[in-house]
């Protein structure tokens, strides 16, 4: 009988457990009409959140402007996402079962529950959820609405949603920004060279304004933007003097973004810690000294200034130009589109060169800067660009309106070639295919022989 006393014992215990599940973990999903209440998250205006077991807890309230603040244990602003979360499921808990009102509330972790969480409405009402133990198959935790007996299981998934703390729930987002309505932003970095860039809006694009005036790439500079409102602080560093600490007094960056006409808000960001993949930031809107939980942003503040720069200096639809003029050793050719939309040579006269003239055009409505040479160059003629070895003229209708393009290019210079685009005397590096493309089209109109080609060597008979 001994021996098998053990085996009786553990199928007594999972008889046992086999009850508790067909007790409480088969019943049937309950309707709403028997969940514990029927609130609407909008309607609350103060929560109240108590880990029980450690001690802690925070209060949140709504202000007059619909955003939300932690009031206690300090004075905070919230993370209105976050707080949605809580509201949404404290308002609607995801009940999975309604249970039987039990005779001993200990089982369920709820004669003495780790987690209180209240809320109040418009009208002031209150309502209280404990939160006891987990159940069995861990997949919810046992709550009591106060003032009942009849517990309920709600998904682990939602309580977890509420459960939360001050460090959880406050706002982490350094800036608030809306790229779109950025005016002008500052970038001023240590030891780095150029130190200082800045930007204005131009239109639907920037312009740099500092170190040089110049162009910039829209892209870099809204990437720059999007990536700073996107960033969040991950612990807060609660250390005596960790501003200094951490360098925030001497950051590695520091980035003031404008909106309008006044201070515009900054945000400092220390070097990443050696070896690590972390570094530390701070801001006007949260003067905190936050850990961040990657540098990742760091990389795009780093860049080079070039960039920053607008690389494109020309794109038009070849269907959009309406003539085009390639000088060249001499020789101007002049073409037209017409109508059917097919080009044609009209100067010189009667000139044939279909292929080279479709060739040159697809060249000459693209020019993109392959590398940025000389800004201001003292002498344009140690590039070749003064006289200029070619030049092209394009004009035609952008957005609706006449366009005219021109640029000069000069001496080769591995795979590219110098250009000076506009009235502006910067001088840029662009692909050789561009010199090449209208070199041959002039070439091929003044009647230049095509390249000779060797006659294959004869064999003799054996």
């Amino acid at each position: 009988m001994k021996r098998w006393a053990p085996t009786l014992i553990a199928l007594a215990v999972l008889a046992a457990l086999a009850a508790w599940v067909v007790r409480y973990e088969t019943k049937p999903k309950v309707e709403k009409k028997d969940r514990p209440w029927t609130v609407e998250a909008a309607d609350i205006v103060r929560v109240e959140l108590s880990d029980l077991a450690k001690g802690t807890g925070l209060t949140l309230e709504k202000a007059k402007d619909g955003g939300w603040w932690i009031t206690a244990p300090a004075r905070l602003e919230a993370d209105g996402e976050l707080v949605d979360q809580v509201l949404k499921h404290l308002a609607a808990p995801e009940v999975e079962r309604k249970l039987e009102a039990p005779s001993d509330l200990r089982p369920f972790g709820l004669l003495t529950p780790s987690f209180r969480a209240s809320f109040t409405d418009k009208k002031g009402t209150a309502r209280v959820l404990l939160v006891g133990q987990k159940n069995p198959g861990d997949s919810a935790y046992y709550v009591l609405p106060a003032d009942t007996a009849t517990p309920y299981t709600v998904a682990t998934w939602s309580v977890d949603s509420f459960r939360k703390t001050a460090n959880d729930l406050r706002q982490k987002t350094l800036v608030a920004l809306d790229p779109a309505k950025v005016t002008r932003v500052v970038l001023k970095r240590a030891r780095m060279t150029p130190g200082t860039l800045e930007f204005v809006r131009a239109g639907d694009g920037w312009q740099m304004v500092k170190p040089l005036a110049a162009a910039a790439d829209r892209y870099a500079v809204d990437g720059l933007l999007n990536d700073l409102k996107a960033l969040k602080g991950g612990d807060v560093v609660e250390e005596p003097q960790a501003y200094s600490r951490y360098k925030l007094d001497q950051p590695g960056f520091t980035v003031v973004v404008y909106t309008g006409s006044g201070s515009g808000d900054t945000i400092v960001l220390s070097k990443p810690v050696p070896n690590k993949d972390e570094a530390f930031a701070s801001s006007t809107r949260l003067p905190f000294t936050f850990r961040l939980a990657g540098a990742w942003v760091l990389q795009n503040l780093g860049k080079g200034l070039d960039d920053f720069r607008e690389r494109l200096l020309l794109q038009m639809d070849k269907e959009g130009a309406t003539s085009a003029e390639f000088a060249f050793a001499g020789l101007t050719v002049k073409a037209v589109r017409g109508r059917q939309g097919a080009w044609t040579i009209t100067e010189p006269a009667k000139a044939s060169a279909d292929a080279e003239l479709q060739d040159a055009l697809f060249e000459a409505v693209y020019v993109r800067a392959e590398s940025f040479v000389d800004d201001a160059p003292k002498s344009p003629a140690a590039y070749g660009l003064a006289p200029p070895r070619a030049a092209v003229t394009v004009r035609g209708i952008r957005d609706g309106k006449p366009f005219t393009a021109a640029y000069k290019l000069g001496n080769r210079s591995g795979e590219t070639a110098y250009l000076q685009f506009g009235a502006s005397p910067a001088v840029y590096g662009v692909r050789k295919d561009l010199p090449d493309k209208i070199e041959r089209l002039v070439d091929k109109v003044r009647g230049a022989p095509e390249p000779a080609v060797a006659a294959p060597l004869a064999t003799k008979k054996k």
